[in-house]
């Protein structure tokens, strides 16, 4: 009677595949073998699917045989990574000023690091560390879904951000709020494509003051930056460095995210 025994410590798993390693006893053949290994696996493993075509079989002795076992990921079905961190950004413009010290300083209005260069007011700002949130989505599609049609409009999307709100893994993100980072595909031994979609996010602000300037609205990826004027401080008798302007950019081109079929 043939038995199956699983090795636990050989377990692997990734976003498109989990496998399995067994001893199986008491058979003589690898055909015998793989039909006693099939007989005693799952159909469905943690939402993956058992692949039956590509089972293998090796004799260790003539009854015993090592066997691997993997279940995929169904076509279609999106897995989800996340990276939330910081990274190093330079800005010129402060939440607030908490203190000043000294005879008399100037009110700069959040300007950081204002400085006299050529008998000239310049603000040098500082570097500071700022989150970020970036994620990857994994699909796998059959060979037919992933034509050249599809991969020119993964490509008219690329480096460009969302035209409207897009709900991705239960989140929802606002106009502009994602910038498709691009995709990688590569194309298994059974014919099917594996997708990795990266994006990055940037949240929206809305209600924004800035050195007195206020009810500013940016969307997420769009580009803020500030004009600042020499303005007299008539408290502290001198010249200060203050915001005068702020302007919003839209630096990159936005483009319709579902043509990437991506799940919700």
């Amino acid at each position: 009677m043939a038995t199956v025994e699983e090795k636990v410590k050989a377990r692997t798993r990734d976003g498109n595949k989990i496998q399995r390693v067994y001893i199986v006893k008491g058979v003589t053949d690898e055909t015998t073998a793989r039909a006693a290994l099939l007989l005693s696996m799952s159909s469905t493993l943690d939402g993956f699917v058992l692949d039956d075509v590509n089972v293998s079989v090796e004799e260790i002795t003539p009854t015993i045989f090592l066997g691997t076992v993997q279940w995929i990921k169904p076509p279609g079905v999106c897995s989800f990574q996340f990276d939330i961190s910081t990274s190093s950004g330079h800005i010129t413009q402060s939440i607030s000023t908490i203190q000043k010290y000294g005879t008399n300083p100037p009110d700069h209005k959040g300007a950081i690091g204002v400085v006299k260069e050529n008998g000239k007011q310049k603000v040098e700002g500082c570097d500071i560390e700022i989150p970020t949130f970036s994620f990857t989505i994994n699909s796998q599609l059959e060979a037919d879904d992933v034509d050249a049609e599809y991969i020119e409009a993964i490509w008219q999307c690329a480096g460009k951000t969302n035209d409207d709100t897009i709900t991705i893994n239960g989140i929802e993100y606002g106009e502009c709020e994602l910038l498709f980072a691009g995709c990688a595909g590569t194309e298994d031994e059974s014919g099917k494509w594996n997708l990795s979609f990266k994006f990055l996010a940037s949240e929206s602000k809305t209600g924004l003051t800035i050195g007195g300037i206020e009810d500013i609205d940016k969307l997420g990826w769009h580009y803020m930056w500030i004009a600042y004027d020499d303005v007299e401080d008539a408290t502290a008798y001198s010249i200060a460095k203050r915001p005068n302007a702020v302007y919003i950019e839209q630096v990159y081109y936005d483009a319709d995210f579902s043509a990437l079929g991506l799940c919700a």
